[in-house]
């Protein structure tokens, strides 16, 4: 066991930057043609196919290209535009009905702060 090749860490790439990348594929295939569009996708997005491995790039560019309509359905979903910008818009933690409740012996405090303050 001592001499297994360590894994490589996973590749996460953005749905937007996929979407980014089939919609170039379909300009490309109808400026050139279906026939190599995989290999042109690969050498011209080299930041999202970072494996050493060509085929493994290939094979990436292949199941995105197959997978372009789910990926579509997911963008439409509104769920997932939660993380789509780099802010974080709603702070969940300060919604009411959130948290632990309070005990019972805590509830004579209430009213005492909403008179100090």
């Amino acid at each position: 066991m001592a001499d297994e090749e360590r894994r490589s860490l996973q590749q996460v790439v953005p749905i937007s930057d996929r979407v980014r990348c089939t919609d170039w594929m379909e300009l490309d295939k109808a400026m050139h043609g279906s026939k190599g569009v995989y290999g042109r996708t690969v050498d011209f997005f080299p930041a999202l196919f970072r494996s050493a491995d060509r085929r493994v790039n290939l094979n990436k560019a292949r199941d995105w290209w197959k997978k372009q309509e789910s990926t579509a359905a997911q963008l439409a979903d509104p769920r997932q535009h939660k993380y789509s910008t780099g802010r974080q818009r709603v702070r969940h933690q300060a919604l009411g009905g959130r948290g632990r409740q309070l005990g019972a012996h805590w509830e004579w405090l209430y009213p005492l702060m909403l008179v100090e303050f």
